[in-house]
């Protein structure tokens, strides 16, 4: 179990999970691209440990989102593009793109004019003041559940501050130390490339409606079909001021709180992943033909089920719950 008692789902074995397969034409590059994902993943086109070697900033996926992402690619229809758990992150448009030691160095060479060689220049960064593209840095981000995560967030504010004021004195300075940074979290992210537009549409559809993962949407082209999964429900993002003295607007105070709350927005994404995993597992895959062997203290029982009129009412399900007759029989 995962931390504040959400459970990390566990995938069944391999032969106990048979797809449901649309048996629709396959989109002609869907086969080399999956082979290809999973290769990235996995080192093979088998679901096995990860090689962590992947194009991500990270390296590797997340640790919360790999049984979602391994449940998904053992269906031949489907292949992962992308992923991310959700997460806490901070961006300063105004930060240099070179690390503390570069910018060292960069010092270092200006103060020694005995050396007879030209002060390195940092790269030009490509992008526009619109996009910001290329521009900035991120300076802190979590995918985790952290108890000192308002002492961190503080911290990376008072360094990016500190840094601020480095830049001043160099000729690195050429962003605006004003501009605010950008406190984001982030709900969980997938990108699916289906083997056809149906397959896509039926994981699109049960997303949306049993996941209420509802910002989800489908990009076709005539090469792809890709499945977004999104949401925007438990999205923050907001500015926050720091200056180069190191100053903090807002105060501590109020930071701490943020934290706490972005801590419980972490708690449901894992609640969302949960939920998105049993669904997909019971939406894409026939579990029926399973063997349950009945362990001490489980009661066994069979369901039957009769039509009801219609009510006219979405989103409604009925439930059998067992109960134990006079007789102590269940029924």
């Amino acid at each position: 179990a995962s931390k504040r008692g959400v459970d990390t789902p566990t995938i069944m074995k391999a032969d106990s999970l048979n797809p449901i397969l649309l048996n629709e034409p396959l989109l002609p590059s869907f086969a080399s691209l999956r082979e290809r994902n999973l290769r990235t993943l996995y080192g093979d086109t088998k679901i096995s440990e990860y090689i962590n070697n992947d194009k991500s900033p990270k390296g590797s996926v997340d640790e919360k989102i790999r049984p979602l992402v391994n449940l998904i690619n053992l269906h031949p229809e489907f292949v992962t593009l992308s992923s991310c758990s959700g997460r806490v992150a901070m961006f300063d448009p105004a930060g240099s793109c070179c690390d503390d030691h570069q910018l060292e160095d960069s010092k270092k060479a200006e103060n020694e004019s005995d050396v007879d060689t030209p002060t390195q220049q940092p790269k030009e960064v490509k992008g526009t003041e619109i996009s910001g593209k290329g521009r900035g840095k991120w300076i802190f981000v979590t995918h985790d559940i952290l108890p000192d995560l308002g002492e961190q967030i503080i911290e990376s504010l008072k360094q990016a501050g500190t840094q601020r004021l480095s830049l001043q004195t160099t000729m690195m300075d050429t962003n605006d130390n004003n501009s605010p940074i950008t406190f984001k979290h982030e709900p969980p992210l997938l990108h699916i490339a289906a083997s056809s537009l149906a397959a896509g549409k039926k994981l699109l559809h049960f997303v949306k409606s049993t996941c209420a993962m509802r910002e989800s949407g489908l990009v076709v082209t005539d090469q792809r079909v890709t499945v977004e999964i999104r949401t925007t429900g438990t999205l923050l993002c907001l500015p926050l001021m720091v200056q180069s003295d190191t100053s903090l607007q807002p105060n501590e105070d109020y930071l701490m709180a943020l934290a706490d709350m972005a801590n419980k927005r972490m708690e449901q994404n894992g609640v969302l992943l949960e939920k998105l995993f049993h669904t997909i597992q019971n939406e894409l895959f026939d579990t029926s033909s399973n063997n349950h062997s009945v362990e001490e203290g489980e009661a066994e029982f069979h369901v039957s089920f009769e039509p009801l009129p219609s009510l006219n009412l979405w989103k409604c399900a009925s439930v059998a719950i067992p109960s134990k007759s006079q007789g102590g029989e269940t029924s």
